[in-house]
């Protein structure tokens, strides 16, 4: 009969009486490795109601720890009702802490999924990680946390931490030349966060929204579970086709010009074609979203 007990210990273990692994270099302490060991071994049916322990005596020799090491694990045991003894009787399991394993999962493991070796990872919004520069990474987060003024580890309002959102606007003026307020800047937890803040927001007079076709998935998700209507516009090579805004017919059965609230729109690179939207039809989007009271992303 093989014992084995979970551990973070990466060092090889000695295997002893019943199976048990003892890591005598891992943080857990000796005693309840030979715990948590025995322990597992009862609620797996391997050792069965009844069952006898060996003495403290004969398990402390084996394992070539002290007695009073297997003395504290039994006395764990005792404690949490895995097994019963009394003065002059050896230990012995306690009833009922047979644990079944559950049909799906002993499904999954006699028959497990194959694995299938992958070449090339072409999901969106998993970066490759291997290039990433942990020990920089670790070594600017740790000067920040020192320099960190202690009000800062508290909450701030609910638009984000006030420093931040000036950093953001002073990046946004040195990068794309636009002159935004700090105040007008929200943070959030990411892009879907923002989505489904917005989609809150313009759901509320039943509008749709326009969307290109194809576009993102994940963002496409987020508006369909707020019931927000969708209204699909073609993309080519160069993004949203503008020309067919004042004619297409929207998914509620009226022209977009009557029926849509909001443009979703990528403009750098489309979304999942890649196309850069020219300034033409940038203007044109932005006089259509004017002229109609429609917001644009």
């Amino acid at each position: 009969m093989v014992l084995k007990m979970e551990t973070s210990c990466v060092t090889y273990p000695e295997v002893n009486m019943l199976g048990i692994e003892l890591y005598r270099d891992c943080d857990t302490s000796l005693s309840r490795q030979i715990y948590q060991t025995l322990r597992k071994s009862i609620t797996d049916g391997q050792m069965a109601a009844g069952d006898l322990l060996p003495s403290t005596r004969e398990l402390a020799r084996e394992l070539a720890v002290s007695r009073n090491t297997v003395t504290e694990a039994y006395e764990m045991l005792s404690a949490e009702g895995y097994t019963t003894s009394r003065q002059g009787s050896p230990t012995k399991v306690s009833e009922g802490l047979l644990l079944e394993v559950p049909p799906s999962s002993a499904h999954c493991r006699e028959a497990p999924a194959p694995v299938h070796t992958i070449l090339a990872d072409f999901q969106t919004g998993k970066p490759d990680l291997r290039q990433f520069p942990r020990y920089q990474w670790l070594a600017s987060m740790r000067r920040a946390f020192e320099n960190l003024p202690l009000e800062q580890f508290g909450y701030t309002g609910p638009e984000g931490l006030p420093v931040l959102r000036e950093e953001i606007a002073s990046w946004l003026f040195r990068s794309r030349g636009l002159q935004v307020s700090a105040d007008d800047i929200f943070i959030t937890a990411g892009a879907t966060h923002a989505l489904h803040l917005i989609a809150d927001l313009l759901c509320r007079d039943g509008r749709g929204i326009i969307m290109e076709d194809p576009c993102h998935m994940g963002m496409l998700r987020v508006l369909r579970s707020k019931n927000y209507p969708i209204i699909p516009v073609p993309v080519d090579e160069q993004g949203l086709r503008t020309d067919l805004l004042e004619n297409i017919e929207s998914a509620v059965g009226s022209a977009v010009r009557s029926s849509a609230g909001a443009v979703y729109v990528t403009p750098s690179h489309q979304f999942p074609l890649g196309g850069i939207l020219p300034a033409a039809r940038r203007a044109a989007l932005i006089r259509f979203a004017r002229e109609n009271s429609v917001l644009y992303h």
